[in-house]
């Protein structure tokens, strides 16, 4: 038997791609739609719109958050934008962490396999047809074992080429009489005096401004971490947009930290002390006493906070938390600003035979593994398992 067909039925023994299902979305196709392309980057119109998902960067980690593909891909470090999914363990096609990479014995296995490198370019090509093994070489950015490429490039074409050069201003440079534009096609990341940045427009009068020590040109700032509010960001002017793509967790006044839309005019609230962009707030647990189900707290109708409740049935639901939240006897306990860690649940016999009526609309969703060894991502809820070619699902996650 010759090493093609050796190969053919090695790959043939188990599904590479998961199937379309009349039960749910090909998880495949919906991962490969979900990367940037060089048509993504371009400069265009975007629906303001923003929904709950992931993002995943090129460095190779993902983070759950609001996204708008339209926008967050036309940003240069990120692969992929997902909406309406939890983040799953890491993108299948993109590259891990560096420090992530198992270093495997390489395997005899090849086929034709579409490797994109971190310069954007992508190409099909005859490969090993192991992430782990490819993923050893620093310059690939993603893999895609038996598919065609997503596009020839991940980049945007069109974008000018600009040689990152740092400038350092000088005295000389603050007392310059350079007539600068008043359009300024050029930005960059400027570190001010405070030792603060901010990827702003830049050119040659940039240093005329006392306040900047330094700028690089077409280099992003490093992702801002702790703003401590100052009595001067209470006063500014600064007029800030309706809609905030950013997210972060904000210290009040009272200690309390909630994970709300930030930007440059959180700190004009003097009931926040500090923010942290792209930061979840920790985990506060709350477990429900006696006195805390009979207290008559009045609370709003709408609940701006999110957290993971334990039943007294042992479930668990990521579900809007308050004060109230004990006064439901079924309520357990509850973490603020925590998910709830996926719940696998393996069918019985028991649990086909159940007469539990579950609702209409199902509002959770996991992956749900059939009797052929076919996976998707479905509407999942305590009467899944009375179809008798579920063999297990885990609740809240994505089919990989």
């Amino acid at each position: 038997m010759s090493l093609r067909a050796l190969v053919f039925l090695a790959f043939s023994s188990f599904p590479l791609i998961t199937p379309q299902s009349d039960q749910g979305f090909n998880v495949s196709k919906a991962y490969m739609d979900s990367i940037c392309t060089s048509a993504d980057r371009e400069p265009q119109a975007c629906n303001k719109r923003i929904w709950s998902g992931c993002i995943c960067y090129n460095n190779g980690t993902c983070v759950d958050r609001k996204v708008n593909k339209c926008m967050d891909c036309q940003r240069d470090d990120v692969f992929a934008v997902i909406h309406d999914q939890t983040c799953p363990k890491e993108h299948p096609y993109l590259c891990p962490p560096s420090d992530s990479v198992k270093r495997i014995v390489p395997s005899t296995v090849v086929g034709e396999a579409c490797t994109c490198m971190r310069t954007g370019e992508c190409a099909k090509k005859s490969s090993a047809l192991s992430k782990s093994i490819v993923c050893m070489n620093s310059n690939v950015l993603a893999f895609f074992p038996l598919k065609d490429c997503p596009a020839a490039s991940l980049n945007n074409l069109n974008k000018p080429v600009i040689a990152s050069n740092e400038v350092v201003c000088k005295e000389s440079d603050r007392n310059s009489e350079i007539a600068c534009a008043t359009v300024i096609d050029k930005y960059g990341c400027v570190t001010y005096a405070d030792g603060s940045q901010d990827y702003v427009p830049v050119n040659a009068c940039t240093c005329q401004s006392r306040q900047v020590i330094k700028y690089e040109v077409d280099k992003e700032c490093p992702p801002k971490s702790e703003v401590v509010c100052k009595e001067s960001d209470r006063e500014v002017d600064v007029a800030c947009p309706p809609v905030i793509d950013k997210y972060g967790c904000v210290t009040y006044a009272d200690g309390s930290q909630d994970y709300v839309p930030v930007n440059d005019c959180t700190c004009q609230s003097r009931e926040i002390i500090k923010y942290e962009i792209g930061k979840q707030c920790p985990s506060t647990k709350v477990v429900c006493t006696e006195s805390s189900r009979n207290t008559e707290i009045a609370c709003a109708a709408v609940v701006d906070k999110f957290g993971c409740v334990t039943y007294a049935d042992g479930s668990q639901s990521y579900v809007p938390v308050d004060a109230c939240t004990c006064h439901n006897r079924a309520v357990i306990e509850y973490e603020v600003n925590k998910k709830c860690p996926p719940r696998e649940v393996v069918c019985t016999e028991a649990s086909r035979s159940t007469e539990i009526f579950c609702a209409a609309v199902i509002d959770k969703y996991g992956c749900v593994t059939y009797a052929n060894g076919s996976k998707a991502y479905v509407p999942v809820n305590a009467c899944t398992c009375h179809n008798r070619e579920v063999v297990k699902y885990v609740e809240d996650q994505v089919c990989v």
